[in-house]
């Protein structure tokens, strides 16, 4: 997004597609795997954080407040809580807490990425506590083998959840599509396993809930 807001003369996205084409899920995918009315009745519907990507505060600071209040709260964290919760453990995450997001917020951008830097003034304040090591640790994901898994163990039980008629996602989404993406048919860019994650928790959580 930062790119974006840079280059923005040569890849003419607006804010808001950016944010969601960043997370390289199904963003770009949805005229096609949402059902026609489906899409003609949302595509005009105002995004959930509409609002806060077009507030009056800084660029950095917006991003970094769509990290904290969904990437960070319904993503990494919940990735968190359960796998720590599954150990019999809870796990804490001290730079969500309220006070420390609220101060983070009155730092100047410039304080916060420094360059390609990023986090500088947080590498800053604990440079004399922590080894180098670990202040200058390049990032690493969290990411799930969701690629070889439904290639080799779950594509059946994926197809059974899907792709039957009574589907929970059967009224809204593209079937079709979505038997493409269970065959790995044009995966060029590897991207059809964390789709394909989404949609099964998805029909799973429309199941248990009942819509």
């Amino acid at each position: 997004m930062l790119l974006n807001q840079l280059y923005n003369s040569f890849t003419q996205l607006d804010p808001l597609q950016a944010y969601l084409l960043s997370f390289k899920k199904c963003a770009k995918d949805l005229p096609q795997l949402l059902k026609p009315e489906i899409w003609e009745a949302v595509r005009d519907q105002p995004y959930l954080f509409s609002e806060d990507l077009h507030s009056n505060n800084s660029y950095l600071n917006r991003l970094m407040t769509l990290n904290i209040k969904f990437k960070g709260a319904d993503h990494i964290l919940t990735k968190v809580s359960n796998l720590t919760q599954a150990a019999t453990i809870q796990g804490r995450s001290p730079l969500f807490d309220q006070r420390i997001v609220e101060l983070s917020m009155q730092i100047p951008p410039e304080y916060k990425l420094m360059g390609a830097q990023e986090k500088a003034v947080l590498k800053q304040a604990v440079a004399d506590l922590l080894p180098e090591q670990i202040v200058f640790r390049p990032k690493s994901g969290m990411m799930v083998p969701v690629k070889l898994g439904f290639k080799q163990y779950w594509q059946r039980k994926a197809r059974a959840l899907l792709l039957k008629r009574k589907a929970a996602i059967a009224p809204y989404l593209n079937q079709a599509l979505i038997r493409e993406w269970l065959n790995y048919e044009n995966d060029t860019w590897r991207r059809y396993g964390i789709k394909l994650w989404l949609l099964v928790s998805l029909e799973i959580w429309l199941q248990v809930n009942g819509k």
